[in-house]
Formats: structure tokens, sequence, C-alpha cells
């Protein structure tokens, strides 16, 4: 059984700036509140081949949420609200498209 993928890119600029992360997950059934197994007996059926393929049936897509460039600080940031203590490109938010 598949719990997740995670498809991680560097930026245009390579390391020097904000990474793209996404994360594909099961989704949960509306009935039941129960996460929907996936247990592929084929590649092409993997977590990872659907969201290529764009199959997304019982697919829950979830991506970082970009930080803004601040020009005070000469960086990127994200509001944390309080949960980090120290800057890092290490830190991320992992949020829904309909979060944004």
């Amino acid at each position: 059984e598949e719990l997740s993928a995670v498809l991680y890119d560097t930026n245009l600029l390579g390391f020097k700036g904000p990474r793209k992360m996404t994360v594909v997950i099961p989704a949960c059934d509306e009935r039941s509140g129960q996460r929907i197994a996936i247990k592929p007996e084929q590649e092409k059926d993997t977590i990872l081949e659907r969201y290529k393929a764009k199959r997304m049936d019982d697919l829950l897509v979830l991506r970082n949420k970009e930080p803004q460039w601040n020009q005070e600080t000469g960086s990127y940031v994200l509001n944390f609200f309080g949960r980090v203590k120290m800057a890092s490109v290490k830190n991320f938010q992992i949020i829904h498209e309909s979060d944004e």
C-alpha cells in the first residue's frame, strides 16, 4: 500500500531561491472519512505514475506555500506564526491549492 509521493524541484536559479515541493496523497472517502487505500499491482498504478498521467481520481495534491521576497532582509520569507525559531531554506509549509 502506498501512502504518498513527494516531488521536489529546485527553482530556475538552482539552489539560490525557493524550491518547489509537491506531495500527492490518497484522498479520504467522503462518507467514512477514511483514507482510500492505494495498492498498485502495476507500475502505472503507483501514486507517482498516476499523478504524472493526470489520473487524479482518489488523490489529493498538496504544494509548498511559496515564500515572498522581503526587500528589508533581502530574502524570501514565510510567516510561521512563531513556530520557527531559526530561518532556514529547509522550513516549508504544505498547503492545498484552495488554501492559497
